[in-house]
């Protein structure tokens, strides 16, 4: 018997699998992921069973005004204009 859709989410809900992390857990994780950066362990987090894509750290820090200093691709370069 095939699960209709609504029963799909609900049973999803029910397993506990969630694709987004709350505003509230993301500000946890962040706050740890800092901690171990300044300690100098593993910067990896895993939540709910699964490894945390760095890359959606960093947005979620961008979107919120917490972004890292991020040095610009071409910065070693000299700049053009200078003596």
């Amino acid at each position: 018997m095939a699960l209709r859709k609504r029963q799909f989410y609900r049973k999803i809900t029910e397993w506990g699998f969630e694709k987004n992390i709350k505003d509230k857990e993301m500000r946890a994780l962040v706050k740890d992921l800092t901690q171990r950066e300044n300690q100098g362990e593993d910067p990896s987090i895993e939540f709910r069973g699964q490894q945390v894509d760095q890359a959606k750290i960093q947005r979620w820090r961008k979107r919120h005004g917490l972004a890292k200093e991020v040095v610009p691709p071409f910065s070693n370069y000299p700049s053009i204009g200078k003596s």
